[in-house]
């Protein structure tokens, strides 16, 4: 039985390679970023924007507002700038703490 001998690669066939697991590995990520902006666009379509709050802090932490005394806002955090947040603890924060929820500027 004859070996057969191994088949030398050459440039192009390593560009070739490369290339193709170029384009492989940019449509993953650009069908991952679309499939976290639906989820996202999904999870917020459920709240009507004037409940919702933002931390100036914490750039994608969102509040939904429980009850607003006055001065003082008792939130819930609802998303944590990745994921929502399940069961989240409520907080008294002062107006100064959170700002109106402003989609334009959370979802760029």
């Amino acid at each position: 039985m004859s070996e057969d001998p191994p088949v030398p690669l050459t440039l192009e066939g390593y560009l070739l390679f490369f290339g193709v697991l170029l384009v492989l590995i940019v449509v993953l990520f650009w069908w991952l970023q679309k499939h976290e902006k639906r989820a996202r666009d999904s999870f917020f379509a459920q709240f009507d924007p004037s409940e919702l709050r933002m931390s100036p802090h914490k750039v994608g932490l969102v509040f939904k507002v429980v009850r607003a005394d006055g001065d003082i806002v008792i939130v819930q955090p609802v998303w944590d700038g990745k994921a929502a947040i399940l069961n989240g603890k409520e907080a008294r924060l002062t107006a100064v703490q959170v700002m109106p929820f402003d989609a334009s500027r959370f979802f760029a």
